[in-house]
């Protein structure tokens, strides 16, 4: 169970980061 949680964790600090990058890259291009 453990285990699960620190995937589902680590997902979510993953998704986390591409989102940042898709906004920042977003913002850019409308610059």
């Amino acid at each position: 169970m453990e285990k699960a949680l620190h995937r589902r964790a680590f997902f979510f600090a993953v998704n986390d980061s591409v989102l940042a990058v898709l906004t920042h890259a977003t913002l850019f291009k409308l610059h």
